[in-house]
């Protein structure tokens, strides 16, 4: 019985320090004219051809972009000419796949593409849905007419952790998921002294098949970190901010000090296993014979 103690023990140390040690709660502001934010704090570029919405919403920022094609015609993005460009450094958003997805519908009066758009009525309908891939250049993503499409391959990893100090930090108010508050360490940016400043390139043409000359157009939004708060151990379903979900929010762990957990709760496993063998050598019973009666 006592092994089982020793050994539940040592699993209880090893998931507790390989647990995250500290939250980093962020929030991103864009004061870029082209676009503004919608009622989920996603921020929104919009024109008679295209609709771009981005979102940061998740751990460690994940980089959503959703792109709508307004036309009539089908739109690629150039993923090659594309990238996020953090603190001045490109990483490209380049992707090998390109699937295509969408709803078709067909009546008595012919068949067309119906990209979620309702038409007149019609004596007959039927409707359905089809995927695929289609061969395009490396690079290159297919958006059909009236479709969309999502990008959500980049995240804002570890970005933080070593530009603010703890110095720089002071204890502000932050309402918790249950109606309470915490005090925990924040600071507030501006645009011109964030430490974290974004800016997100996107490419995209019409044109280009069947010798068709292709047109480009470009769009570029920029975002900075307009705050950081440092909550400690306080989980992100604990913290009202984050259960609001909106797409200017994001989180990220401090996994260094859950790399030094691990490392302690294998030292704490490996001294809980050897009293354990220990006990073990000192606890095994006896395979004498009993005493055979004597005639």
């Amino acid at each position: 019985m006592r092994k089982w103690i020793f050994l539940v023990y040592a699993c209880g140390i090893l998931f507790g320090l390989s647990s995250c040690s500290s939250y980093y709660y962020s929030t991103l502001a864009s004061n870029d004219r082209s676009g503004s934010y919608n009622v989920n704090n996603d921020f929104v570029i919009e024109n008679d051809s295209v609709c771009i919405i981005y979102s940061f919403y998740g751990e460690d920022g994940p980089v959503s972009v959703i792109i709508q094609n307004k036309l009539d015609e089908p739109l690629f993005v150039d993923w090659e000419r594309s990238a996020l460009i953090v603190n001045g450094r490109a990483t490209s958003y380049c992707k090998d796949a390109v699937p295509i997805e969408g709803v078709t519908e067909s009546s008595s009066y012919g068949s067309t593409y119906n990209w979620d758009r309702q038409y007149g009525s019609v004596s007959s309908r039927s409707r359905g849905t089809f995927s695929g891939e289609m061969q395009v250049p490396k690079g290159i993503e297919f958006v059909p007419p009236r479709a969309q499409i999502e990008s959500s391959d980049l995240t804002l990893n570890k970005l933080v952790f070593d530009i603010i100090s703890r110095e720089e930090l002071i204890d502000q108010r932050f309402a918790k998921a249950d109606g309470s508050h915490a005090r925990l360490k924040a600071k507030k940016f501006r645009e011109s002294n964030s430490p974290l400043q974004l800016r997100s390139f996107l490419a995209f043409f019409t044109g280009g098949e069947n010798g068709r000359e292709r047109h480009y157009s470009y769009y570029e939004t920029s975002f900075y970190l307009s705050e950081l708060v440092k909550a400690g151990n306080l989980a992100p379903s604990n913290f009202q901010a984050w259960r609001d979900e909106s797409g200017n929010f994001f989180y990220n762990c401090d996994y260094r000090s859950r790399r030094i957990g691990w490392i302690w709760g294998a030292v704490a496993l490996g001294a809980a296993g050897l009293t354990t063998v220990i006990l073990l050598a000192t606890k095994t019973p006896s395979l004498d014979m009993p005493d055979m009666p004597h005639f």
